[in-house]
């Protein structure tokens, strides 16, 4: 078995923590700075991709067409990302 000394481990931990500094901030440095003033709410929804849900299809897929019962699901809350749509009904 190998003996660890107090001097070896913070060795070790110095080393290893100077890695990962090194390795998590080198993305950072070599992107490009980002203009806030630029992501303003009506910017993103203009890029913003639409989907549409069948929802009746999606649970068709898990219950019965003829099945009688309650469909229940856990809502947040409208927050600023939510489209307008939801907004107006929540």
């Amino acid at each position: 078995m190998t003996r660890i000394t107090l001097g070896g481990a913070v060795l070790r931990g110095t080393v290893s923590t100077a890695l990962m500094a090194s390795l998590m901030s080198a993305p950072a440095l070599g992107a490009p700075p980002v203009d806030v003033s630029k992501w303003s709410p009506e910017y993103v929804r203009s890029i913003a991709g639409t989907q549409d849900f069948d929802t009746a299809g999606d649970c068709a897929k898990v219950t019965p067409l003829d099945y009688k019962g309650r469909l229940t699901f856990w809502y947040q809350g409208v927050f600023e990302g939510d489209p307008d749509l939801l907004r107006q009904y929540y």
